[in-house]
């Protein structure tokens, strides 16, 4: 008798760890950009995220794949910074998730292949810490288009030196909404783009954390120990932004 209420409790055991961990998945935060309030964009999930903006070059649209949409009117360049900057504060431990998924939607009003230089990068969603040349990569990841069009997702590695990244063979073009979502789950990250796997590699361990709160259409970059100066603009609209604690 013992031995079979041992099994019992044991078999309630696994179910409750398996009911909590499904529980436990969900969207961290969401930012729909169907409103604007003192520069304010509302995480409509109520978990707290909301986004603050700064600066003159981003604005809502009407224009939405679902309603509102941010529209934002940015350069990315060598010699552009500072032109806008919108974060969401109380992030940078919140945000730090083993595994995770970046959810957007995104119409560029430009064309993206610009290369050259990693400064032409377009930022859409990250949580990192880049330095300047001389101290490089500390931590976090981040969902972005490359100099030459195509949308990938990078991560630091750990400890940091190094991006790694996954990169669709797609070079995004201007005037058209694209559903873009990468994953970082326990071994392997993804990367989908209108809801077909576009990219996939293995990874081994995590990443290392960010030290800065996380952005949105806009890269900070770290000068020292007390300035910075954000860069790597997006132009056109980005709408329905979600981040999840899965992959």
């Amino acid at each position: 008798m013992g031995s079979h209420r041992n099994l019992l409790l044991a078999i309630l055991t696994i179910i409750a760890m398996v009911s909590f961990t499904v529980a436990e998945k969900r969207v961290m935060a969401h930012w729909s950009f169907d409103s604007l309030t003192e520069n304010v964009f509302s995480d409509v999930t109520g978990n707290g995220y909301d986004a603050v903006g700064s600066g003159d070059l981003f604005g809502i649209t009407s224009d939405g794949v679902l309603g509102n949409a941010l529209e934002c009117a940015g350069v990315a360049n060598e010699t552009t910074f500072d032109s806008y900057d919108i974060k969401v504060p109380g992030s940078i431990d919140d945000f730090y998730l083993y595994q995770f998924s970046i959810e957007a939607w995104v119409y560029p009003g430009e064309d993206l292949n610009n290369p050259g230089s990693f400064y032409n990068q377009k930022a859409l969603f990250e949580l990192l810490t880049c330095g300047m040349e001389s101290s490089g990569i500390t931590g976090g990841y981040s969902l972005k288009i490359n100099y030459d069009g195509k949308p990938f997702l990078c991560w630091s590695s750990d400890p940091p030196g190094r991006w790694n990244e996954v990169k669709a063979d797609l070079v995004m073009q201007p005037n058209q909404w694209y559903h873009l979502v990468g994953t970082f789950g326990e071994d392997t990250a993804k990367l989908y783009v209108k809801g077909q796997l576009a990219a996939a590699t293995q990874h081994t361990g995590t990443y290392a954390p960010a030290s800065n709160t996380a952005r949105i259409a806009c890269e900070i970059q770290s000068l020292n120990d007390s300035t910075s100066r954000t860069r790597q603009f997006f132009n056109g609209k980005i709408d329905e932004v979600k981040l999840y604690n899965y992959a």
